[in-house]
């Protein structure tokens, strides 16, 4: 238990580090997933945002890829 506590703590305090340094391009965490799922031919999965933090899933029944509040809409190197 207390290894899985200081992993949810590692993952959510590096992630809020990063989320405060921008890309150099500007993109968000929708762009680029879109741009991997396009480049990889996989034009027909969608690209959605999903509510919380750190939420982050694949649907394979739906074929819907859900990006949290602080990935979808952000610029941020965490994204």
């Amino acid at each position: 238990m207390i290894l899985g506590l200081w992993a949810q703590f590692k993952v959510t305090s590096t992630f809020a580090k990063y989320s405060k340094v921008r890309t150099k391009t500007g993109i968000t965490g929708a762009e680029a997933a879109r741009k991997m799922l396009d480049d990889k031919g996989l034009h027909n999965v969608a690209v959605e945002p999903v509510v919380g933090n750190l939420t982050d899933h694949y649907d394979p029944r739906k074929r819907v890829l859900r990006l949290s509040e602080g990935v979808y809409g952000s610029n941020s190197v965490a994204a």
